[in-house]
């Protein structure tokens, strides 16, 4: 009976030619919005995450208003960081900074968005292999390092320094004819996120200097534990003796805290996952469409074969058969498409956009669950039908 059902299906599948391609078209539209979706979600949190996870530190401090490192992060004390030091198991305690402002140069019409990054050079705290040779290029007065992966209107500045050795570049300051001047010396890699283009590295005195930020004041404080101790345990420890005065986190908890964020706390996350439930309902009524047309067009012969005995097992494998057809078809040219679009998109905006093997898999169920879902509404067509009144 199996064998029976896949090969009708495989000709009522090919009856048509003209309304199969249409059908598979229709869906497989549906297939690459559910993918297009998927993948800019996962690269907004993916570019949100580049600064996190490159963080030298098993241990976090921020300020107690902290919430994420979307905005700029509220201050607190240095001295917050010194007392962390002092905990038994606390390999180091280092200060890092971070500050949100505009820049701009001859070759920009527009001044535009970027992160900096103050680190002391005392130690590592960024696991940069490009930052970490160059600090002492960061040394030199208002020296700063540009992510060479930032969006296009800064390649203008990369090519400078790749061809020159520098490039120079102005913090705009409005009503005053004195603009702050920084030399880009050195390039690194790390990427943009979805609200900022780009980011600059110094050290934490030029940081100081361009920001008119004291010193005293860090964003966060951040930490390496001994080996052989445990991580949780002397995040405890420093909860506890910070008290209410900062946040004190496990570098995969302040990972995850920046992740949800953007998917709760953002409309951003929403907005894909609408994108995504609207694929799947394109997706359904595309495979319902399909499915009844073919059961309209052939219901003079499932009423013979009902009529020569043929239960409603049957008609469930056949349909199912036709729908898993649709699914198949459509599936592997939209998968196809996706990697090519992906490609594009990456180049476009230099975010992180690109296709995981588990996403693969989970819009791969999602269709099957489509066509199954499509297959159990059509059936009922059938389950109701009578031979002697389709023969009438």
């Amino acid at each position: 009976m199996l064998q029976r059902s896949f090969f009708l299906a495989y000709r009522q599948l090919t009856q048509r030619v003209s309304k199969l391609v249409a059908a598979i078209l229709g869906v497989g539209v549906s297939i690459i919005l559910m993918f297009m979706q998927t993948g800019f979600e996962n690269a907004l949190y993916d570019s949100a995450l580049n600064v996190p996870e490159a963080l030298n530190a098993d241990i976090i401090i921020s300020a107690k208003d902290f919430s994420t490192l979307s905005y700029v992060p509220p201050w607190f004390s240095r001295d917050l960081v010194k007392e962390s030091s002092g905990i038994d198991g606390v390999e180091s305690a280092l200060p890092f900074y971070a500050f949100n402002l505009q820049i701009k140069n001859s070759l920009m019409t527009t001044a535009k968005p970027i992160w900096l990054y103050g680190l002391p050079l005392s130690g590592v705290t960024l696991n940069n292999p490009d930052v970490i040779r160059q600090m002492d290029v960061i040394a030199y007065p208002n020296s700063v390092l540009l992510d060479q992966a930032s969006r296009k209107d800064f390649s203008p500045i990369v090519q400078d320094v790749l061809t020159n050795g520098r490039s120079e570049v102005v913090i705009p300051v409005a009503g005053q004819g004195v603009q702050n001047t920084l030399s880009v010396r050195g390039l690194f890699t790390l990427g943009p996120t979805f609200s900022v283009d780009a980011s600059l590295i110094t050290s934490d005195v030029n940081f100081s200097q361009i920001t008119s930020q004291p010193l005293d004041r860090v964003s966060f404080g951040l930490v390496r534990i001994s080996p052989g101790y445990n991580v949780a345990e002397i995040k405890n420890k420093l909860q506890e003796l910070l008290g209410s005065r900062a946040k004190v986190y496990s570098k995969s908890d302040f990972i995850l805290s920046e992740r949800l964020y953007y998917q709760k706390h953002t409309p951003i996350g929403y907005i894909f996952r609408i994108g995504l439930i609207v694929g799947i309902v394109v997706g359904i009524v595309f495979i319902l469409q399909a499915l009844h047309g073919i059961i309209s067009d052939n219901m003079t012969e499932y009423a013979v074969l009902r009529a020569m005995g043929y239960q409603q097992s049957f008609f469930w494998m056949l349909i199912g058969n036709i729908a898993a057809g649709f699914v198949i078809l459509a599936y592997i040219p939209s998968l196809i498409i996706t990697i090519f679009l992906y490609r594009i998109a990456a180049e476009s905006t230099q975010l992180p956009i690109n296709l995981k093997l588990h996403d693969a898999i989970l819009i791969l169920m999602l269709v099957v669950g489509m066509g199954a879902v499509s297959a159990a509404v059509s059936i009922r067509k059938l389950r109701k039908a009578n031979p002697v009144e389709l023969f009438s």
